[in-house]
This record gives C-alpha cells, structure tokens and sequence, in this order.
C-alpha cells in the first residue's frame, strides 16, 4: 500500500524547482583587498567571482539548483550548501611554519541558517570515515597485527558515529536539504528501498520540491532495479573466448557484479583488494562477474591478462551504450554491487577492501 502511494505521488506532483530567488553569500576579509572569492563546484570551474574591497565581499546571482558548492580563498576550500538562504563568510589570514619558511593562508568560518551548520557536521564525520579508510588502505602487509587490529576498531568507531549522525540529522530536520543530501549519498548504501522511500516521504514539500529532493525521488525510482533487497535483473553477455554467459547461471553463489573499464584508473586502483577478498571467500562460494565498458576488445583482454584477474568476465564492447550498463543505471566506474546466492542484492557502491570484505564475509561464512 506505502508503495502504491509513493508512486502515486510522484506521477501527481513531478515537482519543478521553481526558483525566483537568488543566493546571497556576504563576507568579511580584513586585510586581503585585491583578493578574489570563487564560488565553484569541485573540480569545475568557477559559477561566480567578487573581489575584496574594503575588506568585505559579495556573491549574488540567481539560485538555479539547491547544492552543496565550494567557497575557494587562495588554496583555502570550504564547503557550502548553496540555497535561498543568506551565506555569511568570515576569512581569516594565519601562518604556519614549513621548515624555516612562514607561509600565509586562509582560515574561512560559515555561518548561515541550520542546513549550513547539519552540511559541516556530515562532512567532518565523513573525513574522519575517509581518513580512517586511507590509513587502514596504506597499511599493506608491513604493518603489524596490533597496528592492524587499532586501525580496524577505528574505522568500525568512525563508521558507528557516522550512522548515528545520518540518523539523527533525518528523524530530526524534516525540513533540511541536507535530509535529502544525506538519505540519497549515504544512507541509500545500506538501507532498504523501502525505508528509503518512507524517509523521502517524510521530508518537507520545501525540500522534495528542490534540486536534492527531486534527485532523491529519481534515485528511489531507479533505485527499483539495483537496490538493496531486490532481485538482480537478469543478462546474457559474451565471455573473451565468445561464449555467452548469463548471470542466473550463477544463482547459487554470492556474486559481485563489478562495472569497469581498462580505461579506469580508480578500477584498477580497486584491484588489489577486490584480489584479497575474492581469494580469501571465493572456495566458500564468492564469485565475481566483472563487466567491462570497453569498447575495444583488444583493450579488454589484454588489461584483464595485464593485471591477471582469475574471475568471470563479460562485456558488449559498447563502451556507455552497454545494455546490462544500462539496465543497473550506470553512471560511473567503478560500480560495485553484492548479490547473495537467492539472486537478491544485499549490498551496492561497494568501494574499498574494507567495506568489501565485511559486505562478502556476511553472507560467505
């Protein structure tokens, strides 16, 4: 019945983000008149400059999309949440000492309404989180059992404290974007479809009806094929050798269906840990089905003998046009996703030996 509803509503509203309103970001820089303020998202170029004068600046133009943004000082970066709101920004300059040299640099402070303070309390739990999956990634074989075992005890602690603020951010701010924010970039990695969809429902109209509710909603509606609980669609694809190899042949096994390219760095980055998990589970039944977008055979096959991958591959050598890319709404690779031996996916956006391993050793023990 919830399901029904939920569908309901999203033929009927189809909200729009009709947006009149502009974004203001204010701010003071005592001393660094000349200096130029950028707004940007990351690793994109600026959507909006001011210049320092008289010690104070200001960013104004219209909001087209509700996101978190960028505030760049120098070398100075701090994250924003982008929305109808006023933004005030305080720049502070400091030294630091390199050596026997003192470099300046830009200390930035944000104060805005709660979705500016809920968006810097996310991201700190989620440095710790990444901080911590470096570490225990950069241990390698050298470091010994007792350094091991602290790094682990950490992540399991960063990762617990993450949970509990998602949590207390989405039963608490009906009315945040950052609700939205965090439901469809973290919590959509463990929770139900179901859940997921009774916390979207609960959000505000203010927030379903802007950019991060409105791409919660579509995430939820393609979340249908590739979420957590339900079936794996089911594909035929040719193997190196030609032979066509279909993913309910495997029904019986816990499979990983792994989205890659030769041409992807971060995949192949991935494939040292992806090589420890499949041999440490794969005589209790782990299996991996790696698909390529690769578009070139030769690129293929000869990446997959470069870096000796002893699993199961297919590909339609279609590149983004792959069908089965697709069908699981592939946007980027690596994408990992964890079938279990029913056919059901238990776990997706895989990344990392860590959260691999404990997704495979729950359902291979």
């Amino acid at each position: 019945m919830v399901m029904k509803i939920f569908f309901t509503l999203l033929l009927i509203c189809a909200p729009i983000w009709l947006s009149a309103q502009d974004y203001c970001i204010e701010g003071e820089a005592p001393g660094m008149d000349g200096m130029m303020i950028y707004l940007k998202e990351y690793k994109k170029a600026p959507i909006d400059s001011a210049t320092v004068v008289d010690g104070k600046f200001r960013l104004q133009n219209k909001l087209l999309e509700v996101k978190p943004m960028i505030i760049s000082v120098g070398r100075t970066l701090q994250h924003i949440l982008l929305d109808e709101n006023p933004i005030y920004i305080t720049c502070t300059t400091v030294s630091r000492k390199a050596g026997d040299k003192v470099i300046p640099s830009v200390l930035l402070s944000v104060k805005g309404d709660a979705d500016q303070h809920l968006l810097q309390r996310m991201n700190q739990v989620l440095q710790k989180e990444m901080l911590v999956m470096l570490a225990l990634s950069l241990s390698g074989e050298e470091k010994d059992k007792a350094t091991k075992e602290t790094l682990n005890a950490s992540f399991i602690q960063a990762k617990e404290e993450s949970k509990q603020l998602y949590d207390s951010i989405v039963n608490h701010n009906k009315d945040s974007y950052v609700s939205a924010l965090v439901i469809h970039e973290h919590l959509s990695k463990e929770r139900s479809i179901e859940e997921l969809e009774m916390l979207y429902l609960q959000l505000s109209d203010r927030v379903k009806n802007a950019a991060p509710g409105q791409k919660l909603q579509q995430a939820l509606v393609s979340m249908r094929t590739t979420g957590i609980g339900q079936t794996a669609s089911d594909f035929t694809l040719q193997t190196p050798d030609g032979k066509e190899l279909t993913l309910s042949s495997l029904r019986g096994k816990a499979v990983l269906l792994d989205f890659w390219a030769s041409w992807c760095g971060p995949c192949i980055r991935e494939i040292p840990g992806v090589k420890r998990v499949y041999e440490k589970y794969h005589d209790k039944g782990f299996e991996i089905l790696s698909v390529s977008l690769d578009n070139k055979k030769e690129n293929w096959t000869q990446a997959i003998e470069k870096h000796q991958l002893p699993w199961l591959h297919v590909c339609s050598l279609k590149g983004w046009q792959c069908p089965v890319a697709k069908l699981y709404n592939v946007s980027g690779v690596p994408m990992m996703l964890l079938i279990d031996a029913e056919g059901k996916i238990v776990a997706n956006q895989l990344r990392g030996e860590k959260m691999l391993d404990e997704a495979v050793g729950k359902i291979c023990k």
